[in-house]
């Protein structure tokens, strides 16, 4: 047994529950009741009055104001368009270490990390960015590097593409780069 959730107004005389045998809950709203969230049986999210379930790893998105969601294959998160500014999740997010052999602790959307030279690293996305116009944060730290304010960024001789990010941890006074323990790098698109 399950249960159909209407969020009424005065036309209708406000909420109510009723049921049905199909294992799926739903959630109506409207003067003339239209469903607008399922729930299947297998616990899949569908939006709208005919529901499109989204699969494991995919993310609901708004093409724009007004448009109904859609289930996008990218990492990323959940954007609302309607009535206030857009939220959008990390496309990829890593926290690695890049003392010795490089080793990823926690990742999203980062198939791994190739170890260039001291302190120059290219993180590696396993499902690419539209394109190379991403927004990026890349910080470190360094317990053993007490010489002022060594600096994390993209790495300005490598070209960043939509699958690939250059970083590098250096003090720019004398140019010299070093490997951290601590590296975390998130992008946006």
């Amino acid at each position: 047994m399950s249960n159909i959730i209407t969020a009424g107004n005065a036309t209708n005389n406000g909420t109510s529950i009723s049921s049905d045998t199909s294992g799926v809950l739903e959630l109506k709203t409207g003067s003339t009741p239209t469903t607008a969230l399922t729930i299947g049986t297998s616990g899949q999210v569908g939006v709208g009055s005919t529901p499109s379930y989204g699969t494991s790893g995919q993310v609901l998105t708004s093409s724009g104001s007004g448009a109904a969601p859609t289930w996008a294959t990218a990492s990323g998160g959940i954007t609302q368009t309607t009535g206030s500014a857009p939220y959008y999740g990390a496309r990829a997010w890593v926290s690695f270490n890049g003392v010795g052999t490089v080793s990823i602790r926690a990742s999203a959307n980062v198939s791994s990390i190739t170890d260039n030279d001291v302190g120059q690293y290219t993180v590696n996305f396993t499902t690419a960015m539209p394109d190379a116009n991403y927004c990026f944060q890349v910080n470190a730290q360094d317990e053993n590097n007490g010489m002022g304010v060594p600096t994390a960024q993209a790495d300005p001789t490598r070209t960043i593409t939509a699958s690939a990010l250059p970083v590098l941890y250096n003090y720019p006074l004398n140019q010299n780069y070093y490997d951290a323990s601590i590296y975390t790098v998130a992008v946006f698109r």
